[in-house]
């Protein structure tokens, strides 16, 4: 059973952050997703601090994950959305 007991992990996380501008809070978000956490994080942010994206175009943009999404995934994944461009995910 899911619930929370003493020495007993639950079976989702959630990882949020929270990012500052000029002192103020500026993007707040979160994601679930095992080992795609901090990648999608590192998306998102890369989309909007790097290339200017406001954060529902960030949202929007495709993703990868390399790795494992769920925990029943084995390991050295690399996946990819397909809403991705043909040309990107060949072979």
């Amino acid at each position: 059973m899911n619930r929370l007991e003493p020495h007993k992990r639950t079976f989702h996380t959630l990882m949020a952050s929270m990012t500052f501008r000029d002192g103020k809070p500026f993007l707040i978000f979160g994601t679930s997703g095992a080992d795609g956490q901090p990648q999608t994080h590192m998306q998102v942010m890369t989309a909007v601090f790097d290339f200017g994206l406001d954060i529902q175009a960030a949202l929007e943009a495709p993703r990868w994950v390399a790795g494992r999404y769920l925990l029943h995934h084995p390991e050295g994944l690399l996946m990819m959305e397909k809403r991705f461009p043909e040309p990107v995910t060949e072979n």
